[in-house]
């Protein structure tokens, strides 16, 4: 393990978007302060001997000290996210704060915000209504204090006839980049991937028209593929290099948030959790199987190579180690 990735919930969200693991939380929500964020990291830093990133997640922007805390991670040397330029956010706590809309030109040159359609299928996707226009608001506030606004559109089964719409949407609001994202297999999809598009979806998008008439459409992300190509494709087993802390400082590997994946607490017993990562001794029997899998293996196992669901690599591998865990 040459890096270590901590992402840290700072806060609660609102929304419980179908693809995302923040549905399936059940902590206490509280807010984290950056002391204990810097304390706990340097702690990991040391032990393990190795770089160390620092995400703020669930939704950073509702924390009343959120650009302290930018400061504060990088006065003590931490690479994060967050303060590599571009801040992504759903847009809540920008929209409703305009003074923090002013502020984040100062450490921030881009914003992406995440749209799952139109109006009506956005918000159903969230399952909160009025958050699609709360994404326009906070895009506005960041346009008008210098701060450059990225939407990114994860397509699903069903909203491809949305992405005409929104791109005509951004040419017209100035956003001036467009991009798909990656598929995040943990929550509520976890249990229903009905969402998941298809070939047919990606095809009625005509990205490549958009590319050239706009220049809007910018693949940031690896492309969606189909499973016969993404089979050998190499994919990220080590469940262990990208780690979530929860606001009751219990911990798990960020692609399996849940009780029969938890490595312990950072804050009750740090000492067991760094040692367990140290020589991967008394790691969870489940944290185990998932990095002895093998997508190729998987695949054979449990799809139809011929289906014509679009994924990356990485979903796809996160959904099949689902499927054989479930067996």
């Amino acid at each position: 393990m040459e890096k270590l990735i901590l992402n840290f919930e700072v806060t609660g969200c609102p929304n419980k978007c179908r693809h995302c693991y923040c549905s399936e939380l059940k902590s206490n929500r509280e807010l984290i302060d950056i002391e204990e964020v810097i304390s706990i990291s340097k702690q990991f830093r040391d032990y393990l001997d190795i770089d160390i990133d620092v995400y703020l997640l669930q939704e950073q922007t509702f924390h009343p000290s959120f650009i302290d805390m930018i400061k504060r991670l990088e006065e003590e040397g931490f690479t994060n996210r967050n303060g590599k330029g571009i801040l992504i956010s759903n847009g809540i706590g920008i929209a409703h704060n305009s003074e923090l809309a002013k502020s984040l030109s100062e450490f921030f040159s881009r914003v992406k915000f995440t749209l799952f359609g139109t109006e009506e299928n956005h918000d159903s996707f969230v399952n909160r209504k009025g958050h699609f226009d709360e994404i326009i608001k906070a895009s506005k506030l960041c346009k008008e204090y210098g701060v450059t606004v990225i939407w990114q559109i994860m397509l699903t089964r069903g909203n491809a006839n949305d992405v005409e719409k929104l791109v005509e949407y951004a040419s017209t609001e100035g956003v001036i980049n467009f991009v798909t994202a990656d598929f995040y297999y943990s929550g509520e999809v976890l249990k229903d991937d009905s969402f998941v598009p298809i070939e047919d979806d990606l095809l009625a998008t005509n990205f490549e028209v958009y590319e050239k008439e706009n220049s809007l459409f910018i693949p940031e992300y690896q492309a969606l593929s189909s499973i016969d190509d993404l089979k050998k494709q190499e994919i990220s087993k080590a469940a262990i290099d990208n780690l979530y802390i929860d606001s009751n400082f219990d911990i798990y590997p960020l692609s399996n948030i849940n009780a029969d994946f938890k490595l312990g607490n950072v804050k009750s017993d740090i000492d067991s959790v760094l040692e367990m990562l140290k020589d991967q001794n008394g790691l969870p029997p489940l944290v185990k199987r998932r990095m002895e899998y093998d997508l190729e293996e998987l695949v054979i196992n449990n799809i139809d190579v011929n289906s014509k669901e679009m994924h990356t690599a990485q979903t796809l591998f996160e959904k099949l180690v689902n499927i054989e865990m479930n067996k």
